[in-house]
C-alpha cells in the first residue's frame, strides 16, 4: 500500500508539471502572436499626414500616397488654392481622408470628373465653405459614392455649392450608388443647374442609399434631360431622403421621354423622403415635366 502511495504521489507532481508547463507555454504563444499583431498594425499604419494642395496634379499624388498605405486615423487634405482639373480627371479616393476648404472652388473644366469615393472610403468632410462647378462623368458629375462610402459635410456655419454639374447617366451633382452609401451635411447646400443625361439632375441615390440634411437644401434649375426627377431620384427599396431643416425645390425640370416622373422630385420602390423640422419652410414651385 506504502509503494502504492508513493507512485500516485510521484504521477501528480509529474502531471502537476506537465500542466504548469502547458500553461506557461500557451502564455507564450499568447505573448508572441499579441506581440506579431501590434507590430504588424503598426507596419500597417502610419503617421497622420497633412496634404497641403493646390493643383491637379498635387491633390492626386495626394490622394495615391492616401490609398497606398491605409490609416486608421486618416489623412488630411488642405485646398490651399482653387483646383482647376483642366480636363483631368481626380483620382478616386479608396481610404479614409478629411478635406479641408477655406472658400475656394473645385472645377472640372466640364471635362473631367472630380470626386469619387469607394470601398472602405468612410468619411470625408469639407469643413468650411466649397463650392463643386463644371464636373463631367457618366454618373454622378461632381460626386460619387459606391460600396459604403460616405460624404460628410460637418460644419453647420458654411455653404456648400454644386454648380453646373453633368453626368451622361443620373446624378447631374452626386450620385448614391450602392447599398450604404450616405450622403450627410449640415451647411447649407445649393445645386444648382446641374444636369443629368437620365434622371436626377442633382442628385440620384440607388438601394439603401442615405441622404440627411440638418442645413437648408435649395434646387434650383437642374434637369433631368431624358428621365425622371428634376432635381432628386430616389431609387429601390430602403433608400432614404431626409431634411430636418428648410428646403426648397424651384425650376427643376424632368425629360422628353413620354413616361418621365416629378419635375422636381421622382420616388419609386418604397423609398422615403421625410422633412422632419415642424419649424421649417418646405416650397415646390414652377418644377415642370417636358414630357
Amino acid at each position: 500500500m506504502a509503494n502504492f502511495l508513493i507512485k500516485y504521489t510521484k504521477t501528480l507532481r509529474i502531471q502537476n508539471r506537465k500542466l504548469k508547463m502547458s500553461r506557461t507555454i500557451k502564455a507564450c504563444a499568447i505573448l508572441v502572436l499579441t506581440v506579431i499583431l501590434q507590430l504588424t498594425l503598426s507596419q500597417n499604419a502610419k503617421a497622420q499626414t497633412t496634404h497641403d494642395v493646390s493643383t491637379i496634379g498635387e491633390l492626386n499624388t495626394a490622394i495615391a500616397a492616401i490609398n497606398s498605405t491605409p490609416n486608421v486615423l486618416g489623412d488630411t487634405i488642405n485646398l490651399t488654392a482653387d483646383i482647376l482639373t483642366g480636363g483631368t480627371d481626380i483620382a478616386s479616393l479608396l481610404n479614409p481622408a478629411t478635406i479641408i476648404a477655406n472658400t475656394f472652388t473645385v472645377d472640372g473644366s466640364s471635362t473631367g470628373s472630380l470626386f469619387s469615393f469607394s470601398a472602405a472610403t468612410t468619411i470625408v468632410d469639407f469643413s468650411d465653405s466649397i463650392t463643386i462647378q463644371n464636373g463631367s462623368s457618366d454618373l454622378g458629375g461632381a460626386v460619387t459614392l459606391v460600396s459604403g462610402a460616405t460624404m460628410d459635410f460637418t460644419n453647420s456655419s458654411s455653404t456648400i455649392l454644386f454648380d453646373t454639374n453633368s453626368a451622361t447617366g443620373s446624378g447631374g451633382a452626386v450620385d448614391l450608388k450602392a447599398d450604404g452609401t450616405t450622403f450627410t451635411t449640415a451647411a447649407d447646400t445649393t445645386f444648382i443647374n446641374n444636369t443629368a443625361g437620365e434622371n436626377g439632375g442633382a442628385l440620384a441615390m440607388g438601394t439603401s442609399a442615405d441622404f440627411f440634411a440638418t442645413g437648408d437644401l435649395t434646387f434650383t434649375n437642374n434637369t433631368a434631360t431624358t428621365g425622371s426627377g428634376g432635381a432628386v431620384l430616389l431609387l429601390m427599396p430602403g433608400t432614404t431622403f431626409t431634411a430636418d431643416a428648410s428646403a426648397t425645390f424651384i425650376g427643376n425640370t424632368a425629360g422628353d421621354a413620354g413616361d418621365v416622373l416629378g419635375g422636381a422630385v421622382s420616388m419609386v420602390y418604397g423609398t422615403t423622403m421625410d422633412f422632419t423640422d415642424s419649424a421649417s419652410t418646405v416650397l415646390f414651385d414652377t418644377n415642370s415635366t417636358t414630357g
